[in-house]
């Protein structure tokens, strides 16, 4: 049987597809932070070069597996 990825974990092998910006001097994005509720949430990532901090939407669960809606990195 097929398992589906809880919310962090789909964030983190997602995360280069996600944002919007590009990964730094051959860097490789990992997520840090993920807090999230109610189809809205933040996440930390960073490529050891460059922080970020972003806004997302999402629909989904545990078991049905996740969609990510808006992403949008916070201005520094």
């Amino acid at each position: 049987k097929n398992r589906v990825m809880d919310l962090p974990t789909y964030l983190n092998v997602h995360i280069s597809e996600l944002s919007p910006v590009q990964e730094t001097l051959g860097g490789k994005f990992f997520v840090t932070d993920v807090q999230a509720s109610g189809g809205v949430g933040v996440v930390r990532y960073d490529d050891g070069h460059a922080q970020y901090v972003a806004d997302f939407t999402y629909t989904g669960s545990d078991t049905k597996g996740y969609s990510i809606g808006k992403f949008k990195i916070r201005d520094r």
